[in-house]
């Protein structure tokens, strides 16, 4: 119960006693005036009777005395009135009706009134005629009570809505600042930092909002100090010191994340030798100057991609993977890095610089990290052998899929049921699972697309939104969609997150019913999502909908915008759970600690063992993902193809 509860309910109790202690006692004070009123009227009419009586007493005139009494009882408020003369010893009695007009029975059946009854002897000189016994009615009294009853209960019932109105406000007033610091501490104990709280005029209350404050601040300073302190160990275990591009450690993790996906893209080796040439004869200071430039400049070029990475390996030996571009878009990458390579051979400041070489691969299907470094290595020395600026690696030369082709296989394959797939995430304590993770690939007769294959196309085509209200459709339709069931995770693509009216369909879709569903996206769409995301978050969240961040730990950037989504759960990249190094351990523990300051579930993704699994066991993640269960194909329910509405 409430603090605000159980002061109104104390209050409440406390205004009761008042009330009833005070009615109770202006109700005794009024029947015991009623009660000698109607003893003193009694008394007065008695006496005035008896003397009336007399004269018809003496002359023994009975009419006449029964005649008085009548006209006097029929007058008067008396419950009986009794004559006896004591001549013969006979007497007369009137009696009227004990009933009150006006009140209930169950409160005329109150003992709340003895009626007095008043004995006067009628004489004539020393003489003795008879005895007059008068009772009074005390349907009066009871009448008088009732009524004021009645008063004294619309006054209590007017005073107890006025007292509960000002109570109300006055408590919500003085403990407003308590409420401030119950839903100021619930966002501290989530780790969402926010302005102080204002200090009330209460001094008991201003001396615990000051404590609140003071260890928010505290709070806030260890949890940023956590953070940088996890950015400056990513930053030295995966950048190169002086360049700050990523190192080979980071293009390791990176390879094996991509491709294991198995999304196209290519992969660039560069060779720059004049960098040794500027060492050798200015020194290391000119050769770090020129280095720093050279990453400026590859950054800028790749900012476009935003799946394209630039890592330094060696000396002077640079990488890029460009991952889930099409062919022309290598092609025209390649164009730019051959342009780079050479203002920066021309820059160098040297008379005759050794040229620049890049060997260029384009992603197969089963090509390893070491094999698709080795076939770049290749190619690049087989440049420099040549004089050659760039060489592609073996079949580069072989008729790639064209952009209409694939627009066409797009257009038709949405046109159709996807083909979809699901892979349970197991709890990491029951293996048990959590939930399901939902596929869905194209279909082109007897052949499957994955999603990796013709991702880069639907977002250069514009069809991503497309795909995913195709995907949303089908997978709402599942018979396994049933209340209690795991729910099912959709990934977003990014041109979704920011086609508001794709937000608009999704979220009237998801009113009509409680479906066991989630959402989740790339950490990549996280960092760039901008208020589209924002608004599609906060809309799920108020609806109950899960919200999770794929490929948690790929992106050399800022955590910052776990505070700003608070994403429900998240998952590691897959080269987390492939390879298992001490220093992969000790950043994954990093970035594991910030997401469970921040209340989120993490989960460890790319399991393909047993053994891989039980070397992540000590950091307790909520669960994890990978071949070690493979996916599953689902019966699709067949459904309309989702149309876009203008």
């Amino acid at each position: 119960m409430t603090l605000f509860k159980q002061l109104s309910l104390l209050m409440l109790a406390v205004f009761i006693t008042v009330i009833l202690v005070l009615s109770w006692g202006q109700l005794s004070e009024l029947r015991s005036f009623l009660y000698r009123q109607m003893q003193s009227e009694l008394d007065n009419s008695s006496q005035a009777l008896s003397l009336m009586l007399q004269p018809y007493m003496e002359q023994a005139d009975r009419a006449g005395a029964e005649t008085m009494i009548t006209a006097m009882f029929e007058g008067g408020l008396y419950q009986s009135i009794t004559l006896t003369w004591l001549a013969d010893g006979s007497s007369q009695s009137w009696q009227a009706d004990p009933s009150a007009e006006g009140v209930p029975h169950w409160f005329r059946d109150l003992p709340l009134f003895v009626p007095p009854t008043q004995q006067r002897p009628i004489t004539s000189g020393w003489l003795q005629l008879g005895e007059l016994e008068i009772q009074a009615h005390p349907g009066y009294g009871y009448r008088q009570l009732w009524n004021s009853l009645q008063t004294l209960l619309w006054l209590c019932a007017g005073l107890f809505l006025l007292m509960l109105t000002l109570a109300k406000w006055g408590l919500r007033r003085v403990l407003h600042p308590l409420e401030q610091v119950r839903q100021h501490a619930a966002r501290v104990a989530e780790h969402q930092f926010g302005c102080p709280i204002p200090e009330p005029r209460t001094q008991e209350l201003a001396a615990m909002v000051r404590s609140i404050n003071t260890m928010e601040h505290h709070l806030k300073l260890q949890f940023d100090a956590h953070k940088d302190q996890v950015n400056a160990l990513q930053h030295s275990l995966l950048t190169d010191p002086v360049s700050s591009l990523p190192n080979r450690q980071h293009l390791q993790n990176r390879l094996s994340s991509w491709l294991q996906e198995g999304s196209d893209g290519a992969l660039f080796l560069l060779s720059l030798p004049m960098l040794e040439q500027i060492r050798a004869q200015f020194g290391y200071q000119l050769r770090d100057e020129a280095l720093v430039r050279l990453a400026d400049a590859l950054q800028r070029l790749l900012q476009p991609h935003s799946e394209a990475v630039a890592c330094r390996i060696s000396a002077h030996e640079f990488v890029v993977v460009a991952e889930s571009l099409n062919s022309a878009q290598q092609q025209q990458l390649a164009e730019q890095l051959q342009q780079l390579v050479h203002r920066a051979d021309q820059s160098s400041g040297l008379n005759d610089p050794e040229p620049s070489a890049i060997g260029a691969v384009r992603r197969q299907g089963e090509h390893c990290a070491r094999q698709i470094l080795a076939e770049s290595d290749q190619a690049m020395r087989q440049a420099r052998t040549q004089r050659e600026c760039l060489v592609w690696y073996g079949n580069a030369e072989r008729t790639p899929v064209s952009l209409e082709q694939w627009r066409q296989r797009l257009t038709e394959g949405l046109q159709n049921p996807l083909a979809l797939h699901r892979q349970p995430v197991m709890d990491g304590h029951s293996h048990q699972v959590l939930h399901w993770e939902v596929f869905g690939r194209l279909r082109q007769g007897d052949q499957e697309f994955d999603a990796s294959r013709f991702l880069p196309y639907l977002v250069l085509l514009g069809k991503g939104a497309e795909f995913d209200r195709s995907l949303i459709t089908q997978v709402l339709a599942l018979p396994e969609l049933k209340p209690g069931a795991p729910r099912m995770a959709i990934n977003l693509t990014s041109e979704a997150i920011q086609d508001a009216e794709f937000g608009q369909w999704l979220i009237a879709r998801l009113q009509k019913r409680a479906y066991p569903v989630q959402f989740e996206i790339s950490e990549q769409v996280a960092l760039h999502g901008g208020e589209s995301l924002m608004a599609l978050r906060r809309a799920l969240k108020e609806m109950g909908y899960p919200f999770g961040v794929d490929h948690f730990g790929r992106a050399l950037g800022s955590l910052d915008y776990l505070e700003q989504l608070a994403p429900d759960y998240l998952r590691l990249d897959h080269a987390y759970g492939r390879e298992s190094t001490p220093q992969q351990q000790q950043l994954c523990r990093a970035l594991c600690l910030t997401a469970y300051g921040l209340q989120i579930e993490v989960f460890l993704c790319g399991v393909e063992s047993v053994q891989a699994l039980q070397a992540w066991q000590p950091l307790e993640l909520t669960g994890y993902q990978g071949f070690i269960h493979p996916p599953q194909p689902l019966q699709a329910t067949p459904v309309e193809p989702a149309e876009r509405t203008d």
